[in-house]
């Protein structure tokens, strides 16, 4: 075999190990995870999973820095989290050198988070918060705030009184749906 095809064969399972969905065997997972096809996650041993946690396609889990998801998280598709950044100040090359800044996700548990929100390294989101779809979120998030948009910003608060009551009697949907206990219905709004 020449050099050449050498080189392009090992060019070719490069490309293709990318195009693949990350290997749910390189994940330490908790009980009743659900990932679904097309997630990536550049450091999957970094990913700290809760129960009962759901994960949409086309994820982005970049977890160098160390990523926590706490129990009843729901993910939804194309999201991107990021742990890890290039450092530009103090720097000794431009527009970065070669330092990567390492700073920890935190997910907190019951959070939803909706499609195409991406997360920046360092950020905390708060139990029971919701992300609306599209949103950056580039600060903490309090616990039980709604937020969206770019950057995101808390829109409302949700109702703490009926979350409780709802955690308290252990109503969470991914643990619901395990045991066949979610009913699915349409509401007009």
């Amino acid at each position: 075999m020449s050099i050449l095809s050498r080189k392009l064969k090992t060019l070719i399972k490069k490309i293709y190990s990318w195009a693949n969905d990350t290997p749910l065997s390189s994940f330490k997972l908790g009980v009743n995870v659900v990932i679904a096809q097309g997630i990536k996650a550049t450091f999957p041993e970094k990913v700290h999973f809760g129960d009962h946690i759901y994960i949409g396609p086309g994820a982005l889990l970049s977890s160098q820095g160390g990523l926590y998801i706490g129990s009843g998280v729901v993910i939804g598709p194309n999201v991107s989290i990021y742990t890890a950044n290039h450092r530009y100040e103090g720097a000794t090359a431009i527009p970065y050198d070669g330092a990567t800044v390492l700073k920890p996700v935190h997910i907190r548990e019951n959070v939803w988070i909706g499609g195409s929100v991406m997360i920046v390294p360092g950020v905390t989101i708060g139990e029971g918060a919701i992300v609306g779809g599209g949103a950056v979120v580039t600060k903490d998030v309090p616990p039980m705030a709604v937020v969206g948009g770019n950057p995101a910003r808390v829109i409302k608060m949700r109702d703490e009184e009926t979350y409780q009551q709802l955690k308290q009697q252990q109503q969470i949907y991914m643990h619901l749906k395990q045991k066949g206990q979610v009913k699915y219905f349409e509401i007009e709004g």
